[in-house]
Order: structure tokens, then C-alpha cells, then sequence
């Protein structure tokens, strides 16, 4: 297809779910799309899947080597760079698209003419498809800073499937921001590209994020790559808000939220870091990757002693 309205994405890695998420993607009711799909050097066997699809709008890429292993958004700029839509989607190998979903967006598209960053409302599915949580709704438009401000106070809920962006828009300002293991990068990146013209949202709910388990967001994985992206998106972050020119009292309450999920989250993390990972964190504490006080890192410790200890009488108990 040589211009295709939407380009849709599809970054894939595992084979359980990979079926479902590209049956979604062609089943839409607008019909003048491409599916990418790159198989990130997997070593399950996607060439099979994807040799029962019969459909000239679906184009398959297999990566010489595993981007992924070095950072996930690695693999989300190759499906971006291969793409030639006017819009572009990123769909994880494991979600789902209602047969609206790019109809929707596109609906949202010509109302905000101006707006880069568009999406639905989403819910969460288990692996047998069956649906367990929403996330919250928001407005149908929102500034940057809005959207910010209701995210950070976590009112507000996102992954990475879920928006349809302005393709040359993002492309200029860089693609998708790379973070530590690609954690919090989803979120970098739509604060970056909504920065100049907001967020526009469709109230129905349209795409389903699975929690498959098998994912960067596993509990105990990644810990010190985690901690050092928490703390260069809230750099991040901070910058920002300085170029958006905000309402500095606006600005201090969003800072002040971020530094309470930041604190909150090190404290999460670090409890639940493998002992390998503890003596890293202890020794680079100082560190602007890790920046944790001695306190709150003895605070921390003690705690997970007394987890430990706690479940230890429980099974004794039990």
C-alpha cells in the first residue's frame, strides 16, 4: 500500500497473543491502513502466524539482532521508521483493538485538527480476555500540563497502545524517547509530543491492555534500570514544565506530586530488588541514577527484613 492513511505498529517479541493483536489491527472498520509487524529477533516462531495472514495491507520484518534486549523503545522507532501513514499507532503484541478504534481516532483527528496526540479510553484484560479494570476516564481535550498534572497525581492511566500520533510530527521531534529498559519512556514520549497541542480523548473504550505478566512491568525485574529511569524522567519532566511556560504555582504542585511517586516508588523498588541489586543501590546511593538517602535506604531494609521475618512465622505457623 503506498499511502496509507494509518500506519499501526506492531513491535513483536512473544507468540501467544500476536495472533489476536493483528487480527485486531485488520479488522477495522477504516479500512486504508498498514500493519508492521518486526519480529525483534524472537525465538518463538511468529513466521508461522504471520504465514496465515492473507492480506497485502500486513508487511513483516525480522530484526538481524534482539534491539530489545538493550531497550524495548528501540524496537518501537523501527516500526516508527518503516511506517509511511499519516498517522501512526503502536500496537503491543498482546493487546487489542475494538474494530473502531482507528475510525474513532480519526473522528477525533478532524475535530482537533491541530492536536498530535489522540486516544481511547482502555481496559485491562487478563489472559483469558476477560476484563478486570478500566482505566480512569479524562476530557475529551487536555493540555499538556493538564494531562501531566491528573497523571502524576495517578488520575490518570496509560500505555503505549492506546494513541494514534501525528506520524511526522513525532518523527521531527525524535520518536520515542528512551528511557532505562524503555521504563516510563511511553509516558515521556506523550508528554513530548503533546507538549505544543494537548491530548485529544475518546470517552469509549477501545483498545484492551493485557496483563499477560510477561512484560518489563513484572514485578522484582529490571530494579536499578527502573530506579535510574524514575529518576531521569523526573529531570525530564521538570525541563518541561520549565519550556512550557506554565503557571509556576501550577508547576510546583505537579513537581511536588512527582517527587512523592518518585519516593514512594524507590522505596517499592528497593524493597523488592534481588540482594544483588540492594548492594548496587547501596554502594551507588549518591549517584544521580540512584539518588537514595541512607535513611530512606535503612527504612527500606528494615522493612524487607521484617517482611521476610513476618513470612517466615506465617509459613511456620501455617
Amino acid at each position: 500500500m503506498l499511502n496509507p492513511v494509518v500506519s499501526i505498529g506492531i513491535p513483536a517479541y512473544k507468540s501467544t497473543y500476536l495472533r489476536e493483536a493483528i487480527l485486531s489491527a485488520l479488522n477495522q472498520t477504516f479500512r486504508d491502513i498498514e500493519v508492521i509487524v518486526v519480529n525483534d529477533h524472537s525465538p518463538y516462531d511468529l513466521d508461522t502466524i504471520i504465514d496465515e495472514f492473507k492480506d497485502d495491507r500486513l508487511s513483516y520484518y525480522v530484526n538481524e539482532k534482539n534491539l530489545g534486549r538493550d531497550n524495548i523503545v528501540k524496537n518501537w522507532n523501527r516500526c516508527l521508521s518503516l511506517s509511511k501513514g499519516e498517522f501512526f499507532c503502536l500496537l503491543c503484541d498482546d493487546d487489542v483493538y475494538a474494530p473502531e478504534f482507528i475510525e474513532e481516532m480519526l473522528s477525533l483527528s478532524e475535530k482537533y485538527p491541530n492536536c498530535n496526540v489522540f486516544r481511547s479510553r482502555v481496559k485491562m484484560i487478563d489472559n483469558e480476555g476477560r476484563t478486570t479494570d478500566y482505566y480512569p476516564s479524562s476530557p475529551e481535550y487536555e493540555t499538556m500540563v493538564d494531562y501531566m498534572f491528573h497523571k502524576e497525581k495517578n488520575l490518570r492511566q496509560q500505555t503505549v497502545s492506546e494513541f494514534m500520533l501525528n506520524r511526522a510530527y513525532i518523527i521531527e521531534h525524535g520518536g520515542y524517547i528512551e528511557m532505562p529498559v524503555g521504563w516510563e519512556s511511553d509516558v515521556a514520549s506523550i508528554y513530548a509530543f503533546s507538549k505544543d497541542n494537548g491530548i485529544a480523548t475518546s470517552a469509549k473504550t477501545l483498545v484492551s491492555f493485557r496483563q499477560s505478566g510477561i512484560n518489563i512491568s513484572t514485578a522484582g525485574t529490571h530494579m536499578v534500570d527502573k530506579i535510574a529511569a524514575m529518576n531521569r524522567f523526573s529531570v525530564y519532566i521538570f525541563k518541561l514544565l520549565e519550556d512550557s511556560k506554565c503557571d509556576d504555582e501550577y508547576a510546583d504542585i505537579i513537581r511536588k506530586w512527582r517527587e512523592i511517586t518518585l519516593n514512594k516508588n524507590k522505596f517499592e523498588y528497593l524493597r523488592a530488588s534481588s540482594w544483588k541489586d540492594v548492594v548496587y543501590l547501596w554502594r551507588n546511593r549518591k549517584t544521580d541514577d540512584v539518588s537514595i538517602t541512607t535513611k530512606d535506604f535503612y527504612v527500606a531494609i528494615l522493612y524487607r527484613f521484617g517482611f521476610t521475618i513476618m513470612q517466615i512465622f506465617k509459613s511456620i505457623l501455617h
